[in-house]
């Protein structure tokens, strides 16, 4: 593993060996890691870099996001995507419980990210969709996002997916409620094999980071920086203006009554 300062400037940061190193999360001052070989490492950022084995999973750790409050008894653990599975994992026990089972064949890469909201997104390469994952580990279709998603990454403010289609070589767009799904960036450099694409925006959301190769990391500037309000935020709003409008209608009829009793005198 490399450490990559804001100048771009790359340094070796801990090497524990074993397989292709895919997912990574932060807790706190914790810095979670896990390969192709399903070890899943952890290094305290507060000391010299030293990785130490938490645990390791069935399948590869192809993915890791950490659970929100509110999803279930899982707030703040690590959920761990590998293929045709998610697990949860403990991130101080290292304690590891099955949350999804998916269909596909035997490498079905599964990716993941929680929405701004606290849902939970998994996109699955040999199903050609995203699911919507409960706390319960039940499944339910969020949207078909044509051949083989490679990699999910939610803005965190807007809410909106992004999606790195291998089959296509595109990175595809949904809407936050899953309905619209549209070309974002066409020829869009693809991992093209059973390992994910790594997508991963920048914490404000004005970039999003993406890597194809071990060697290379990119960017996409330019996203939004605010939030997209919900539907409920957006009726409000409408009412807002509807009451505005009719008290200038009634301050508009009284100046007119006010105007005429004045005009009768």
């Amino acid at each position: 593993m490399f450490k990559i300062d804001t100048g771009g400037t790359v340094t070796p940061f801990v090497d524990p060996g074993g397989g292709t190193s895919l997912g990574i999360a932060v807790i706190g001052t914790n810095l979670y890691f896990g390969n192709s070989s399903g070890q899943l490492y952890v290094v305290d950022l507060t000391a010299p870099p030293s990785a130490s084995l938490l645990t390791t999973l069935p399948t590869d750790v192809n993915d890791i996001a950490v659970a929100p409050a509110g999803f279930g008894a899982f707030a703040g653990q690590l959920i761990v995507a590998g293929h045709n599975r998610i697990d949860v994992v403990h991130p101080i026990t290292g304690v590891i419980t099955p949350l999804a089972t998916f269909g596909g064949g035997g490498v079905n890469t599964i990716t993941l990210d929680f929405t701004p909201g606290g849902a939970l997104l998994a996109a699955s390469m040999d199903e050609d969709a995203v699911f919507d994952v409960s706390a319960a580990g039940v499944l339910t279709p969020f949207a078909s996002v044509g051949s083989t998603p490679g990699g999910l990454e939610v803005h965190p403010l807007t809410g909106e997916v992004y999606i790195a289609i291998e089959g296509a070589g595109t990175l595809e767009k949904l809407n936050p409620s899953g309905t619209v799904l549209s070309t974002f960036a066409s020829t869009f450099p693809i991992d093209g094999g059973f390992f994910p694409t790594p997508l991963s925006f920048s914490n404000d959301g004005a970039s999003l980071y993406y890597s194809t190769s071990p060697s290379e990391i990119f960017a996409i500037d330019g996203f939004t920086t605010a939030a997209i309000p919900e539907p409920s935020g957006f009726a409000l709003i409408g009412l807002g203006s509807i009451g505005l409008i009719c008290m200038r209608r009634r301050r508009r009829g009284q100046a007119e009554r006010s105007e005429e009793r004045r005009g009768g005198k």
